[in-house]
């Protein structure tokens, strides 16, 4: 039997650097408002429309290891992963495209600095600033970040405006005062239609009259029970009529003063039938999420199977203490709270082209960002202005190591990916943050024209920072963060950054 022939190849062989290189550009051109919807299609011919950097990454099917390698790292960080995929690949594309051989003590060391270097320049008060919780514009800057991250037709036409607040609005009513935590919000978001709302508590959409007519009639105490199983007979003969048993359930608990039964699951017609008959409230398919905020507020115990004693239906009963008929766009909805739970809804309706899975997430993405600030209350400049700002502060550094040639290469390598990052066309020479032409702010929007001509500021072009030596070090910028400032979570873009060149090294 022959052995399997084996052959060698060089990591920085020709063949990987031009895999790199079209790697990084695929990933660049789904970072950033003025990405590109993809049409993914398998090899089974399913096709997905999407604007998602995580479906990108999850979805290409990558033969070269290296690759692998790096998308891998990159799907760890859900925020910022393909930042992390953009900057790693064409750090290995400049070391491995270039003339420089430099031994792994050497980079290893040299890699140390910078990240030594990083941690104390992404600390400093010039690029962090601290969130001020009393006041509602402090959380808008990030959440108008997130969703600008994505190219405008994902939100469908809704204003942007009008979605950060209603983030912001639902994501403060769910802290919890007397504990400082922050409850759970359900993003709920539909295709048709256009607008946003938010709620406290729970919605479910409903489109039987029948069951308009009970939500109305519903008054005083509302006491819950919740099925996890689907209420319907098996196909297997040889059991009792799980209908039987489900009524016989619903018997007790209706005699104990149930007025409201949520399934996650389908409900046969019979048991549909016999609960509008006693005017109880149903609401079926609910799904997993749904219905474990449902259990949550309302504190019942979810029944996951029929054998248990009618005496016992009882003690798996839950209360709530509204329950309200709302309609948002003409559509029907119940509305379920808990005066003692710190649960939010927001509903959006949007005519989304890449659909509304990409929607839920890229809010859902706010959320946890605005999750981040509870433990971690400090933003850092966005838009690629920190980038920037970064790629002017190494160019400092190659000063104190002009004579050590290996180290300055090493760092341009790190200011060209840095910069790969973000759209500019210049630097200003006093804040050091990135300008495109005709703007009349930087890239992040927190330093205006006005500031600059006041200062006496010249713009810089960005292969004029790489290699200028005779930079100034920045000034600090002054003034609170604006509404539309586009800003990111300090913690973790400085774990990213740290994480590229650890994968680089």
């Amino acid at each position: 039997m022959e052995s399997d022939h084996v052959t060698l190849m060089p990591v920085d062989s020709d063949d990987n650097v031009r895999m790199l290189k079209e790697f990084r550009k695929i990933l660049e051109t789904t970072r950033g408002p003025e990405s590109s919807v993809k049409l993914l299609v398998t090899g089974g011919g399913y096709q997905q429309l999407t604007a998602s950097g995580t479906a990108l990454l999850s979805r290409l099917e990558l033969q070269n290891p290296i690759l692998q390698c790096i998308s891998q790292v990159a799907g760890g960080f859900a925020d910022h992963g393909l930042y992390l995929g953009v900057v790693v690949s064409h750090l290995l594309e400049l070391h491995w495209g270039s003339d420089c051989h430099i031994g792994k003590q050497k980079m290893s060391k040299i890699i140390n600095i910078l990240t030594k270097t990083f941690q104390e320049l992404l600390c400093s008060d010039l690029v962090s600033r601290k969130v001020n919780f009393s006041t509602i514009d402090s959380f808008l800057p990030l959440v108008r970040t997130v969703l600008t991250s994505k190219p405008n037709i994902l939100l469908g036409g809704v204003d942007i405006d009008k979605v950060c607040l209603q983030i912001v609005k639902v994501f403060l009513n769910c802290v919890d005062e007397r504990t400082g935590s922050v409850g759970r919000v359900n993003v709920r978001v539909e295709d048709g239609g256009s607008g946003v709302i938010s709620y406290n508590g729970i919605i479910y959409q409903i489109s039987e009259d029948y069951n308009l007519k009970i939500v109305e009639q519903i008054g005083g105490k509302i006491r819950i029970l919740v099925f996890t199983l689907k209420l319907e007979d098996s196909c297997d003969e040889g059991l009792t009529s799980e209908v039987s048993q489900t009524i016989s359930i619903l018997e007790k608990a209706i005699e104990s003063g149930v007025n409201l039964v949520a399934c996650q699951k389908t409900v046969a017609p019979e048991i549909k039938l016999y609960l509008m008959r006693k005017k109880v409230l149903l609401l079926d398919r609910m799904g997993t999420d749904l219905i474990s905020m449902l259990v949550q507020i309302s504190q019942s115990f979810p029944i996951s199977h029929l054998h248990i004693e009618k005496s016992d239906v009882p003690k798996f009963v839950g209360n709530l203490s509204t329950v309200k008929y709302i309609q948002f766009n003409e559509s029907d909805y119940v509305l379920l709270q808990n005066n003692d739970a710190a649960v939010g809804t927001l509903l959006l309706q949007t005519r989304s082209l890449a659909g509304t899975d990409h929607v839920k997430a890229l809010v859902q993405q706010a959320i946890n960002s605005l999750r981040s600030l509870a433990i971690h209350p400090i933003l850092t400049f966005g838009g690629g202005c920190l980038e920037v700002w970064l790629t002017a502060q190494i160019g400092l550094l190659k000063r104190k190591h002009v004579r050590d040639k290996e180290f300055c290469q090493v760092a341009q390598w790190v200011q060209k990916a840095l910069l790969s990052t973000c759209n500019a066309d210049a630097m200003d020479s006093v804040y050091h943050h990135s300008w495109r032409e005709e703007r009349t702010s930087c890239c992040c929007g927190h330093v205006t024209e006005d500031q600059l001509i006041a200062v006496g500021s010249q713009l810089i072009t960005l292969s004029e920072v790489i290699c200028e030596s005779m930079l100034n070090p920045p000034q600090p910028t002054t003034g609170s963060l604006k509404a539309h400032v586009l800003v990111d979570n300090h913690k973790q873009k400085l774990n990213v950054v740290l994480s590229a060149l650890e994968t680089f090294s």
